[in-house]
């Protein structure tokens, strides 16, 4: 029997009514899933690494499912599409989008293929995805630098703020 794997993705988007697109994600996460989805608060923070005069909201989500990692960021990315995400467009790095979602974490597991590095390379770095770990799970050690979720928000050099919403 197939064993279920545990994924902590990010949701993240700037465009459009974002509240609303992150229910129907979650709705649409939870066809996969084994089991409801456990989520933090969405959180409020200025765009990161670029300007924009729309504020970001972000989300993060635990959920078990059977999908294996190629086939989760495979759903990801038709999810993105489906709500109007299109990758190919934009020439540069960061730039304001209607939603985002990324694999932060799968089980303990390090994956580093071509499209698929998980953790995330840079989620220790940005508060905009510390604030809503740190929330559900700060104990959970990240398997590559070996520090918990707590440590690694303590210790976080982002000076942005992140304000829970609603």
């Amino acid at each position: 029997m197939k064993n279920h794997n545990q994924y902590v993705i990010l949701l993240g988007g700037n465009l459009g009514d974002v509240l609303n697109t992150f229910r129907l994600v979650i709705k649409e996460l939870t066809q996969s899933a084994h089991e409801m989805p456990q989520c933090s608060m969405v959180y409020q923070s200025e765009s990161w690494g670029f300007q924009s005069p729309h504020l970001f909201l972000n989300q993060v989500c635990i959920l078990q499912t059977w999908l294996e990692p190629s086939e989760m960021m495979k759903y990801l990315l038709d999810i993105e599409k489906k709500f109007g995400r299109n990758r190919g467009e934009q020439t540069e790095t960061y730039h304001s989008r209607t939603l985002d979602l990324d694999i932060l974490f799968v089980n303990e597991e390090i994956i580093d293929k071509p499209g698929l590095q998980v953790p995330h390379p840079r989620l220790h770095q940005r508060n905009f995805s510390l604030v809503p770990l740190f929330e559900i799970m700060p104990n959970f050690r990240h398997p590559v630098l070996n520090k918990t979720i707590a440590e690694l928000y303590k210790n976080s050099t982002d000076k942005s703020i992140i304000t829970p919403i609603g």
